[in-house]
């Protein structure tokens, strides 16, 4: 199955870093995430398997199209959340169901985080599809 561009290229970007340069990416990136409606932050949304309080919520509008909101207490998850939300919203259901749950562990993304980082990185990207096979 196809890996959805904008997500294939935020991988790639993020492979060709250094460490210390991925971090600062992720950082990057949580400063570019929508501000989560706080009614969007509740049981249902948190993110379980997360070290941090992360929350995602999936909704589709008017195109058909996934709208992914999220957010998380800690500048890496939310940097790592705001890579999955750039580079799924906007997809329509099945083009975000069909991501093999492998992706994150063959695309090398999360291979220099820590494994309670790598975990909730997982569980953030499982909790997506979840939701968005559910919206």
């Amino acid at each position: 199955m196809a890996i959805p561009t904008t997500l294939q290229d935020l991988c790639n970007d993020l492979q060709e870093l250094s460490s210390t340069e991925r971090f600062e990416f992720l950082i990057e990136l949580a400063k570019q995430l929508p501000i989560m409606p706080e009614k969007y932050k509740n049981d249902h949304s948190k993110i379980i398997g997360c070290a941090s309080s992360a929350w995602v919520f999936v909704e589709k509008n008017e195109h058909d199209q996934i709208i992914i909101w999220a957010d998380a207490d800690a500048l890496i998850a939310k940097g790592f959340l705001a890579l999955l939300v750039l580079g799924l919203s906007g997809q329509h259901k099945d083009d975000i169901i069909n991501i093999p749950d492998s992706f994150l562990q063959e695309s090398g993304v999360i291979s220099s985080l820590s494994p309670s980082r790598a975990n909730g990185a997982l569980s953030s990207f499982l909790k997506i599809k979840k939701l968005t096979f559910d919206v």
